[in-house]
């Protein structure tokens, strides 16, 4: 499948925007407060951009299922996450909270993941009704629980559960957001991305292989954060804050790529509108 401009532009910029603000972050422009306002603002900012575009994509696929049901469903947490990620702004930048853990974010945060969970589990039914789909379920299931073993061993149980900086409930929001990753977002998206990949030309999984990327990059800057914050190592602006940032791009981009499937012919940028008038750029 031939990506859209629309796609490759969003791609570039969405790399080059988390570039800038890392490259402004490092050489500490603004100060130590300037920083970490550039951090927390862009990182807000850039995620709430990914989910709006998702959703306009989203909105575009009505009336074809399962894009609209399952696109609508991933803008939505994405856009959770961008609320989440506004509170966690304001209370860092506003309130003065350093490391606010749990807060009320947290709620918006652990949203986001049900709502992703619930457009991969979708489209896992629907390939889960075909026969063939079982080994690809076993293989998800197994790399899961590999990757699941592997975050407990090596972070979750000798880092977060010890940290005795943190209460009970943020010890166990330390450990939810890594197990999450894996549990309910990278083994749905492989096997989403598998099933595809086997059961039609490859034009149907490059979406779908840009959602397993994000939740990639999604779960190891939540176990990078975890890490940080068990180690005390954790500020504004370190590397996870930009991984958030990727994940969420990817998210956008996937979505972009499952539009230039279902609408080949609209090459174009734009975002709105009816895509049967359209003309490609």
């Amino acid at each position: 499948m031939q990506p859209s401009i629309r796609t490759a532009i969003l791609f570039a910029l969405g790399m080059a925007a988390t570039i800038a603000i890392a490259t402004a972050v490092g050489l500490g422009v603004g100060g130590e407060t300037g920083a970490r306002q550039i951090s927390d603002l862009g990182e807000a900012l850039m995620v709430a951009m990914c989910a709006g575009i998702t959703l306009l994509l989203a909105m575009r696929f009505r009336g074809r299922e399962p894009h609209f049901a399952s696109w609508l469903l991933i803008g939505l947490g994405m856009g959770a996450f961008a609320v989440g990620d506004t509170l966690w702004t304001y209370m860092d930048l506003v309130e003065g909270r350093v490391l606010p853990l749990p807060s009320v974010a947290d709620a918006f945060y652990i949203a986001a993941y049900f709502l992703l969970f619930a457009a991969l589990l979708r489209v896992c039914l629907v390939h889960g009704r075909c026969m063939e789909a079982t080994p690809v379920a076993w293989f998800s299931a197994a790399s899961g629980t590999v990757m699941l073993g592997v975050v407990w061993l090596a972070l979750i149980e000798p880092y977060v559960l010890t940290d005795s900086a943190l209460s009970p409930v943020g010890r166990i929001l330390n450990s939810f957001y890594p197990t999450a990753d894996v549990l309910l977002l990278f083994m749905p998206a492989l096997f989403v991305a598998i099933a595809h990949a086997r059961r039609d030309t490859d034009e149907s999984a490059w979406p779908w292989l840009a959602v397993v990327a994000g939740t990639i990059v999604l779960g190891a800057s939540d176990a990078g954060f975890s890490y940080l914050v068990a180690t005390g190592g954790y500020v504004a602006g370190a590397i996870v804050d930009y991984g958030w940032i990727v994940a969420h791009v990817l998210l956008a981009v996937g979505a972009s790529l499952a539009y230039d499937g279902v609408f080949p012919e609209d090459g174009g940028i734009r975002l709105v509108g009816d895509p049967e008038v359209f003309e490609a750029i």
